[in-house]
C-alpha cells in the first residue's frame, strides 16, 4: 500500500488585492523552521497580481501548496478562510493574512504549546507591528493566559488574527462570519464563551502590517462600531467576566469615537497600536 505524507499543520492563506506584501508573506511561510505543513492560499478573487505571485508560489512548492480561487470575491477574509479550513488536512490549523509575516519558529513554537496543552483549543501570540515599507513601528505584547483573556476580552481584542493556531478537530468553521468587519473579534467571544480555552503567547511570533489601505485603516470608525456592537451581544453571554468598571470605560469610548472626525479615530488608534499594545 502507498504511503501518503498528511501534513500535521495546515496554514490557510485568503488573498484578495495583496501583490505588494503577498511575496514576503508566502516566503515566511516556506521558511518555517517547523516542515510538516501544508499551505492552503485561497485567491478570493484578486484583480492585481497576487494570481500570479500565487502561480509562481506554487510552482516551487508543489508537494506542500493547495490553491483554492473564487472569480468573485467573497467580501470577507474569514469567510476565505473558513473555506481553506474546510479543506485542510493538518490536525492544527494556522491563520494567516496575506499582508502579514510570520517568523521562522512560530508554527514550531505554538504546535509545541497545543502538544503540551491538550486542554487548549487556540494559542495565539504577541507581535511586531510594521509599516507599507516592512519597517517595524512598534510592539503588541499581548501575553496573557486563560482567566486574563477571558476578563480582558470585552475590553479589547488581544488576539491577532495572524497568530492564531488550533485545533481543527474542536471546530467545522473557526469564524462566525455577520458583520463587514471584525468577525475574528466576534468569533473569539463565542468559542470563549462556549468554554474553549485559549492562550497568548509572550514570544513575538508575527509581524503584523498596518497601511493606509488596509480593511481596518479605511473604515476605521465603522469598524469600531461593529466592535461596540460585538461588545454590546458579549454582555448576555456565558463565562466571559465582564464588570461594571469595564461597561462604564467601554461606554465612554463609544460616545467619543461618536464625536470624533474619521482622522484623529484613525490617529488615536495608530498610537494605541503602536504605543499602548
Amino acid at each position: 500500500m502507498k504511503k501518503t505524507n498528511i501534513p500535521r499543520v495546515s496554514i490557510i492563506v485568503p488573498v484578495y488585492n495583496t501583490e505588494k506584501y503577498l511575496e514576503e508573506c508566502l516566503s515566511s511561510l516556506e521558511n518555517q523552521t517547523y516542515k510538516n505543513i501544508e499551505i492552503i492560499i485561497v485567491n478570493d478573487g484578486s484583480t492585481d497580481r497576487s494570481g500570479e505571485i500565487i502561480d509562481n508560489f506554487l510552482k516551487k512548492n508543489k508537494k506542500n501548496t493547495i490553491v483554492l480561487k473564487n472569480i468573485k470575491p467573497s467580501g470577507c477574509g474569514q469567510l476565505a478562510c473558513n473555506q481553506g479550513i474546510k479543506k485542510a488536512r493538518g490536525i492544527y490549523i494556522a491563520i494567516m493574512d496575506s499582508d502579514d509575516v510570520s517568523c521562522p519558529d512560530r508554527i514550531k513554537k505554538q504546535v509545541n504549546f497545543l502538544e503540551k496543552n491538550k486542554d487548549y483549543f487556540l494559542v495565539s501570540s504577541s507581535a511586531l507591528i510594521i509599516d507599507e515599507n516592512s519597517k517595524i513601528i512598534g510592539k503588541i505584547n499581548v501575553a496573557k493566559n486563560y482567566n486574563k483573556i477571558l476578563k480582558k476580552i470585552y475590553v479589547t481584542n488581544s488576539i491577532i488574527n495572524s497568530s492564531v493556531l488550533f485545533r481543527k478537530s474542536m471546530v467545522s468553521d473557526l469564524y462566525k462570519v455577520e458583520y463587514k468587519a471584525c468577525n475574528d473579534y466576534l468569533s473569539w467571544i463565542y468559542h470563549l464563551s462556549d468554554g474553549k480555552k485559549f492562550f497568548t503567547l509572550k514570544n513575538i511570533l508575527v509581524k503584523y502590517r498596518t497601511h493606509g489601505s488596509s480593511v481596518t485603516r479605511l473604515n476605521i470608525k465603522r469598524n469600531l462600531k461593529i466592535a461596540f456592537d460585538i461588545k454590546d451581544r458579549a454582555k448576555k453571554l456565558d463565562k466571559l467576566e465582564i464588570n461594571y468598571g469595564d461597561k462604564f470605560f467601554i461606554f465612554l469610548q463609544k460616545m467619543l469615537i461618536d464625536l470624533l472626525p474619521d482622522k484623529l479615530v484613525d490617529y488615536l488608534y495608530l498610537f494605541k497600536i503602536k504605543v499602548l499594545g
